[in-house]
């Protein structure tokens, strides 16, 4: 254990002090959240409580850090993919501080000893998810071959018995007619589990495909943003299904261009950082009497400089979430109208970046960062669809959120060229790929998830779930992040956190002037 300088670094002795120095080789603490994934404060949090050694300032007096400093974050981070819970860390840090080596060698006996423990608890959770596919297999046979089970109760409590003896847990509580319930019920809200449902599409498929079939006529659609991008190909599905389409603009000329020949559309003008226009956008809608049955949150921007909006919101999470919150609340009674409406909020694989900082969300007393305001925004877009659609669903309004894959669009239009190189997406001289690169999506297979959580009937019933190559995502832990510049196969708990969405509500409340009326 004693040959390895990069783990023992953070372990070194400080003097407590910030010491002022002309340091090289230093990371800003932007840098060291885009190499670690960790956010700003986690950082400043380590480093208070003495998990790293205190930062360095420049002569300049800016805050340095140093390859000390990136050594300890990264000795934290595989710490905590063992799921080693912070306050062993802490334990375990100081011990080899002391070069206690006895004492960190049964430090981690013990925690492999609960981790093991832990894995054969989820080995008798899959087979008790065995013996019920097994059941259903068995009913699904019976019942196909024309043959009504008898005994069912008798088997089924069979099951459940011999369930109960192998893992020691619980089954749980099934419907009047016997069947397993899909959701967990809270407060008589169906809590639509965040697990894939087998859609039989994926990545690929294109968003015509992901309709369904189903014809919309006498569907009445929003889409912000539906001008262009994946909103433009989502405007135009929709709209040869049969739905009249209004797209919001801000542009109307570009806007009149490309939406040409699409059946059934109408422009109206829309500022989502302007809350007066939101309003008349809004009273112009329920001034005509319609009933709206799909409301797509679409539009947004991704990594932009430093802009504030007339009240002082960063422009990310003005434009992302707060206009789209402002605008789903004045279209309310449209929505409750419709009596089966659906509200689509457009999220990305960037909530890797972070979560809602609800201290701090428009970076007000922290060093401003692109993509962590970018990872906010598309953070709290996913924990809305969470919020409303527990909302909605008495009304019958059910709610989604969507990570559309990756796509190059005008979306991108503030990369820098580091950025677009990074990716593939840029060709000599500085001009942008005409090509797709590898694991990107066209724009037909990028708008395939949006139109599935829109219309398909596959997800009647269902609400709140953050959804990915047209299906229910899967929860990926944070643990499992390996830096931000990963792509996500799943959805990070702080996206989908009841609590954090309920929290997020009152804040977007206090930050609009704007309640919903349930």
């Amino acid at each position: 254990m004693e040959g390895k300088a990069g783990e023992w670094a953070i372990g070194r002795e400080g003097s407590g002090k910030e010491e002022q120095t002309e340091v090289e080789n230093t990371y800003t603490i932007a840098e060291l959240s885009r190499n670690t994934g960790f956010s700003y404060d986690t950082i400043r949090y380590y480093e208070k409580i003495g998990l790293l050694p205190p930062a360095k300032r420049k002569k300049n007096g800016q805050k340095a850090y140093d390859q000390q400093m990136l050594d300890g974050l990264v000795m934290i981070t595989h710490l905590k993919r063992t799921s080693m819970p912070l306050k062993e860390i802490e334990q375990y840090i100081s011990l080899a501080r002391g070069r206690n080596y006895r004492s960190c060698l049964e430090l981690l006996q013990e925690h492999k000893a609960k981790v093991e423990q832990l894995m054969a608890d989820m080995q008798s959770s899959l087979e008790m998810i065995d013996l019920k596919l097994n059941r259903y297999q068995n009913l699904i046979s019976q019942s196909e071959s024309g043959r009504r089970p008898t005994g069912e109760a008798e088997a089924r409590a069979e099951v459940e018995a011999e369930t109960e003896i192998k893992t020691g847990i619980k089954t749980k509580p099934e419907t009047e007619s016997g069947g397993d319930l899909t959701m967990l019920n809270v407060n008589d809200y169906p809590v639509t589990p965040q697990l894939p449902i087998s859609s039989g599409f994926g990545a690929q498929t294109t968003a015509k495909e992901a309709l369904g079939g189903r014809d919309l006529t006498g569907k009445t659609v929003i889409v912000t943003g539906g001008y262009s991008g994946i909103g433009l190909e989502t405007t135009r599905v929709l709209a040869e299904a049969g739905a009249a389409v209004i797209v919001p603009v801000r542009t109307p000329e570009k806007a009149r261009a490309s939406l040409a020949g699409i059946p059934r559309v109408e422009m109206e003008e829309l500022d989502l950082m302007d809350p007066a226009s939101i309003d008349a956008f809004a009273r112009r809608f329920l001034d005509s009497g319609r009933s709206l049955d799909i409301l797509i949150n679409n539009a947004g921007i991704m990594a932009a400089p430093l802009v504030r909006d007339k009240r002082g919101y960063e422009s990310q999470f003005s434009t992302n979430h707060l206009g789209h919150f402002q605008l789903t609340a004045r279209l309310w009674p449209a929505l409750k109208q419709s009596g089966a409406a659906r509200v689509v909020s457009l999220s990305s694989g960037g909530i890797r970046f972070g979560g809602v900082n609800f201290e701090d969300p428009n970076f007000e007393q922290r060093e401003y960062d692109r993509w962590q305001a970018y990872g906010q925004s598309k953070s709290a877009n996913a924990l809305f669809a969470v919020g409303l659609d527990r909302r909605g669903y008495a009304q019958g309004v059910r709610a989604f959120s969507v990570h559309p894959g990756r796509i190059l669009t005008d979306l991108a239009r503030f990369m820098t060229e580091e950025d677009l190189n990074a990716i593939g997406a840029s060709e000599d001289q500085g001009h942008r790929s005409t090509v797709v690169p590898d694991g990107y999506k066209t724009a037909e297979q990028g708008a395939a998830t949006t139109v599935w959580c829109a219309a398909n009937t596959q997800l009647e019933g269902k609400g709140g779930v953050y959804c990915l190559d047209v299906d229910i995502a899967e929860v990926v832990p944070s643990l499992e992040l390996d830096g931000v510049t990963q792509v996500l196969d799943g959805v990070l708990p702080w996206a989908i956190d009841p609590e954090l969405a309920e929290r997020l509500w009152q804040m977007s409340e206090e930050m609009t002037g704007v309640k919903f009326s349930v």
